[in-house]
């Protein structure tokens, strides 16, 4: 059976947001994690993604935010290198021979 939904169960009906809320509890509590609710997970990828380089844009559509603005917003606290990286590279890059102007 087909209802061309994103999670189902092993006969194809819909699976209810509470079922997932109650297996993610139950497996926190079983791994002796800190609580969590689902949602956090979206802002935990979010992040994570950041935090190893994934540019802000590509973070953006694998969130379905409508603009990478939203996201920009939301996270740059995370980018906190972004403006000395910047420099650095930038710097880098006029410091090879080849690209001095004479």
């Amino acid at each position: 059976m087909d209802n061309d939904l994103v999670c189902c169960t092993n006969i194809g009906k819909q699976v209810f947001p509470n079922t997932f809320t109650r297996l993610m509890k139950r497996k926190i509590e079983e791994l002796e994690l800190p609580s969590i609710r689902f949602h956090d997970l979206r802002h935990t990828s979010a992040s994570l993604m950041l935090s190893i380089g994934i540019h802000p844009k590509v973070v953006s559509e694998r969130l379905g935010h409508r603009s990478v603005t939203i996201t920009l917003d939301t996270y740059s606290h995370l980018l906190k290198n972004t403006q000395s990286d910047a420099a650095v590279g930038l710097s880098n890059l006029l410091s090879k021979k080849k690209y001095l102007i004479h």
